[in-house]
């Protein structure tokens, strides 16, 4: 044969077999990494713990797949924390360097930059509420986290292997700074529904319906005073309206009657010949007096007094005793009990 000729089909050999050991390992595995790695970082930005873990290695019961399901469970914060959590998503992006594949055998590792708002730089800022919080969020510059996925092959799949380093973690460290604002000095209003007390009042619910919403206004003052106060105008048309939807369940609440045949006959038995004309009678003494007591109240302000912040518990002193609230962001909850019932009045910073 041909020396020439022969050196050709050697070489050509060599050349199928290495074309051969490409196809089988890193040239033929190259575009399934990436393609796992792509769809890693959609995960990443969907911040799901589910999506995330069913592309990794890790049992439901591993330790990192227990605190990855815990610090992203949304139900675990509170609406503010989540509009935050939505604001930081919002600027997350995920590159995948895919010159920085690397493959062996059935172990593979990519680099991704994670980017988000530089959520610490806007922390640092002099921000009072949750609405600055979020717009500063969205307008403030970025960083980059860089996390190296190692994949390993699982049948056709290819599974991230090490999302207990510290760098995956740094991903989520947003999740654990603390956006509390403190108590700001302001006004606040809060509204709730006092119903439950004329109901215990009257003895029993039966047949009341709507709610019957009442106004409070809490001004905290920058020399740890505070005054907690109610409109008097605003609690009487409340009440007649409600009042107005309920005249007949309260008349009969108060009578202590089932049937409405027995109002009916007590209208007759007062000289009324129409029943509906003593039912307006009835409201209209009712808001009479109602207006009469209100209006011997001389002043609108009901408590005074200081307050002493600790963390996220506001103790508010002064009144005929202290009573303790929780600092939810920008807003105050104030929880009083009544009766053993419990009337929670969450002030929202005006």
């Amino acid at each position: 044969m041909n020396k020439r000729l022969e050196t050709k089909i050697a070489a050509l050999v060599t050349a199928s077999i290495l074309v051969t050991q490409l196809a089988g390992c890193s040239f033929l595995y190259r575009g399934k990494v990436l393609e796992a790695a792509e769809d890693f970082g959609e995960a990443i930005k969907s911040m799901d713990a589910a999506d995330i873990l069913d592309l990794t290695t890790a049992k439901k019961n591993d330790d990192v797949a227990v605190a990855l399901n815990d610090l992203l469970d949304r139900d675990g914060y509170s609406d503010m924390e989540n509009d935050y959590i939505d604001a930081i998503t919002d600027t997350i992006e995920v590159e995948v360097d895919d010159k920085s594949v690397s493959i062996s055998g059935d172990s593979a590792s990519v680099d991704l930059v994670i980017t988000m708002a530089d959520y610490e730089a806007v922390l640092d800022q002099d921000i009072t509420d949750i609405d600055e919080l979020l717009e500063a969020t969205s307008d403030s510059d970025t960083i980059d986290i860089e996390f190296t996925a190692e994949f390993v092959k699982d049948g056709d799949e290819w599974l991230v292997d090490n999302i207990e380093d510290d760098e995956f973690g740094e991903i989520f460290d947003f999740l654990t700074v603390d956006i509390s604002f403190g108590v700001v000095p302001g006004n606040y209003v809060a509204t709730a529904d006092i119903s439950f007390i004329v109901a215990e009042a009257l003895g029993s619910d039966a047949g009341l319906a709507g709610a019957l919403d009442m106004e409070f206004y809490l001004n905290i003052y920058d020399d740890n005073t505070y005054e907690l106060s109610y409109d008097p105008v605003q609690l009487k048309d409340s009440m007649s309206d409600w009042f107005d939807t309920n005249a007949e369940a309260v008349l009969m609440n108060i009578l202590q009657v089932d049937d409405i045949s027995e109002v009916e006959a007590m209208a007759e038995a007062a000289g009324y010949s129409d029943y509906n004309a003593f039912l307006e009678d009835l409201k209209d003494v009712f808001k009479n007096s109602l207006e009469e007591s209100l209006a011997s109240s001389d002043s609108e302000t009901q408590t005074s007094g200081t307050y002493v912040v600790d963390g996220d518990t506001i103790i508010f002193q002064g009144g005929r005793e202290d009573h303790e609230g929780l600092v939810i962001g920008s807003d105050i909850q104030l929880d009083l009990p009544y009766e053993g019932e419990t009337l929670t009045l969450l002030f929202v910073k005006q």
